[in-house]
């Protein structure tokens, strides 16, 4: 079942009931080539404090709370989007579909926090730089689209990310976190109709 929402959400929902599981996954249509030269690495910045906290779920009660439900989460950034995701016992759906929600309005991003995670996403970019094939990837890339916004390193160029104010992250979010830019999918022990 797939349907478009009033306030512009694109929902799908594909009913397995295999196992008493189900997954939710928001993907919003924005990633690296949303990002300006001088400014890359904001799309991925905003994913990591996106696991960070929210109003209703403070701390890392983003995370914490799918593990505390046997759950599993994660998610990613690339050219085209940014997506979030969990997969826990059917009987939490609600909380997942909580967690989501606030995420796309209510994120908390603390600029005190900024710091520590500009940290955590400069240690994985040079994390790919000790993998030769992600070197050779972001160079081809960058020479094939020389003015395209596909050129840039999704991560992010390291002078980019040591540069990221806080004012530019909140920006990013509030610009490109809504429902209209966001597809919702939902699989599992579900029913559609509900």
């Amino acid at each position: 079942v797939v349907e478009r929402l009033d306030n512009g959400l694109t929902v799908m929902v594909l009913e397995d009931s295999t196992l008493p599981l189900v997954s939710t996954q928001v993907l919003y249509k924005v990633g690296g080539r949303t990002e300006n030269p001088g400014e890359t690495g904001l799309a991925h910045f905003v994913e990591h404090m996106a696991f960070r906290a929210t109003e209703n779920f403070p701390d890392t009660d983003v995370v914490s709370r799918i593990y505390a439900v046997g759950g599993e989460w994660h998610g990613y950034t690339w050219i085209d989007q940014t997506t979030y995701f969990e997969t826990v016992p059917r009987e939490h759906l609600d909380l997942a579909l909580a967690i989501q929600a606030d995420r796309m309005a209510r994120l908390v991003i603390p600029a005190g926090e900024m710091e520590a995670e500009r940290k955590a996403v400069l240690t994985e970019l040079h994390g790919y730089e000790n993998d030769p094939a992600s070197v050779l990837h972001d160079a081809v890339v960058a020479a094939s689209f020389a003015t395209h916004p596909y050129r840039n390193n999704v991560i992010g160029w390291a002078t980019d990310v040591a540069q990221i104010s806080h004012a530019e992250v909140v920006d990013f979010y509030r610009r490109h976190y809504r429902p209209a830019n966001a597809v919702l999918a939902v699989a599992g022990d579900v029913r559609a109709e509900e």
